[in-house]
């Protein structure tokens, strides 16, 4: 893999959605605070679920203490919402954050993901077992599937904010905040695994704008 191609993967990865307060994510809250953020998130996630008509017992949704600015689905329909990013964001912002993590989970896109990676792995130890060629297209392939996978998230979170959330606003406080602290340049979307922020904003406002909601 060349010295350019590995520094933009490195550049790319700086720029995740996913961002630190501090390289320690180890913390020391309060665990009666953790207790109240963890009703605040049961009770968006629970107004989600019953809005989808879902059994609540097939989902679970925890809090985890993390200075971490983040959120993820995981394998049985859970959904992990970091400590930092409760305390990070507006009311509606945090609700759009989860619902976008239910997209994920409702998209079974973890689960495809470990499986498209589970074959391209099979077939470069069977084929190209040193090819540095077919490992750098399998990751930009993988981006690609994951930029996909999360547009899918938004649009379902978008669907589904502009049902309960109308007219609330605040919807996109975190994607606006990351672009405040420095967007990279377009090209940079080919080699991430999300899209840029911007381009988040765009087509989220839109969805939001054109159901008559409010951003």
């Amino acid at each position: 893999m060349s010295r350019t191609y590995t520094l933009l993967i490195s550049l790319a990865l700086a720029f995740s959605p996913a961002l630190a307060i501090n390289g320690n994510t180890a913390t020391t809250t309060d665990p009666a605070k953790i207790k109240i953020q963890q009703e605040r998130v049961n009770k968006i996630f629970n107004g989600f679920i019953t809005e989808l008509k879902k059994d609540p017992k097939d989902y679970s949704i925890s809090v985890e203490d993390s200075t971490v600015l983040n959120a993820h689905a995981s394998l049985g329909k859970k959904i992990v919402v970091n400590s930092a990013i409760i305390d990070y964001l507006n009311e509606t912002a945090l609700a759009f954050v989860i619902a976008h993590e239910l997209g994920h989970v409702e998209g079974h896109h973890v689960m495809k993901s470990i499986a498209r990676q589970g074959v391209l792995g099979i077939i470069q130890q069977r084929f190209f077992p040193t090819s540095d060629l077919y490992a750098s297209a399998s990751l930009v392939g993988n981006m690609g599937f994951s930029r996909s996978a999360e547009k899918k998230a938004d649009l379902f979170a978008v669907k589904l904010m502009n049902k309960l959330y109308c007219n609330q606003p605040g919807k996109l406080e975190f994607f606006k905040k990351i672009s405040a602290s420095g967007v990279p340049p377009k090209i940079m979307e080919y080699f991430t695994t999300h899209p840029l922020p911007t381009t988040r904003i765009k087509y989220l406002e839109e969805e939001i704008t054109e159901a008559g909601c409010k951003a």
